[in-house]
């Protein structure tokens, strides 16, 4: 049970890195007065960061799959 919140948790994590280093690159000028060069940077920094959290999460489930 707690594994499955846990999975459910790594998958809205995921969500909210990429979906928020996306805002950051459309509208992190505007928002949050960065020049173009911080919110390209910070926006993609961020989006890749939730690309790796997702790739370590199904790493970690099929690695728990082989075990059971």
């Amino acid at each position: 049970m707690l594994s499955r919140i846990f999975r459910y948790f790594e998958v809205v994590m995921v969500l909210a890195y990429v979906g928020f280093g996306i805002f950051v690159l459309v509208y992190g000028e505007k928002v949050f007065g960065l020049i173009p060069i911080q919110s390209k940077g910070l926006g993609i920094i961020l989006v890749a960061y939730g690309i790796f959290r997702s790739y370590k999460a199904y790493k970690k489930k099929f690695k728990n799959e082989e075990d059971e």
